[in-house]
């Protein structure tokens, strides 16, 4: 098994777009091909946008993505979207 993480560009980007559709357990969301695509879109183009993509040789299994904001102390990154890959997957920051 070759898992990797390669930065999300507008090579990948239409997988994420297919992760985003999340209408199945757990999540149970009613998210459209074309309102993911917007979403997704819309963070990518976002100042400072920083999203990476996991693989398994050439299969898509998920991705994180989100932008920094500058605040009069600091920069801070706001985390938009994850997507682990699979349900069991437990992430620690």
């Amino acid at each position: 098994m070759a898992e990797t993480v390669v930065p999300i560009t507008t090579d990948n980007l239409k997988q994420c777009i297919e992760f985003k559709v999340f209408n199945s357990e757990p999540w149970n969301e009613s998210w459209t091909y074309e309102t993911a695509k917007e979403r997704l879109t819309d963070l990518f183009h976002a100042p400072k946008f920083a999203g990476f993509f996991w693989k398994n040789n050439e299969t898509p299994i998920g991705f994180i993505a989100g932008n920094s904001k500058t605040t009069y102390q600091e920069i801070t990154f706001y985390l938009e979207e994850l997507r682990p890959p699979n349900k069991k997957t437990i992430i620690n920051f």
